[in-house]
């Protein structure tokens, strides 16, 4: 059987028919008033006492938990969020930079230069080979363009 352990700062405390609180594990508030242990139940956290608190009644019975950590623990977790998105975002920031980059040294470069090779064959300029690597349609097409180039020569 699984033991109810509560945050080292948080408490869980269990409540009967009168919305008393009757157990509890944990720095359970003094203050925990019937007012708020009676709220009607919904999912939203309360903040009263220094402590952001759910409470739970279970029907049938008519008992209810209530489960709370101190605004405190609740702060640094959001600062721990806060500033761990703020670095996962700089990582997939520079990982697309460094992507796109790459991206256009080895795919648009070729293309550009093939361009302008194919420009120069339409203005019958100077035609020089494209001494370049590339793969797939991309090189083909560059090979064929060194072909163009080579049989001009002749």
């Amino acid at each position: 059987m699984d033991v109810l352990k509560p945050h080292p700062k948080g408490f869980v405390a269990l409540t009967n028919q009168d919305s008393e609180v009757v157990a509890g594990v944990g720095p359970v508030p003094k203050n925990l008033s019937k007012e708020m242990t009676r709220a009607k139940p919904d999912k939203n956290l309360r903040r009263k006492t220094g402590y952001y608190h759910a409470h739970r009644k279970i029907e049938k019975t008519g008992l209810g938990i209530i489960t709370g950590l101190p605004e405190s623990v609740i702060e640094s977790l959001l600062t721990k969020l806060r500033i761990n998105t703020f670095y996962y975002t700089i990582a997939v920031g520079l990982f697309a930079s460094l992507s796109g980059f790459f991206v256009a040294r080895f795919l648009v470069s070729p293309l550009a230069k093939l361009a302008d090779g194919m420009s120069k064959l339409s203005n019958n300029e100077s035609l020089k080979k494209i001494n370049i690597s590339a793969s797939g349609e991309i090189a083909q097409a560059i090979m064929a363009f060194n072909e163009i180039v080579d049989s001009r020569k002749k």
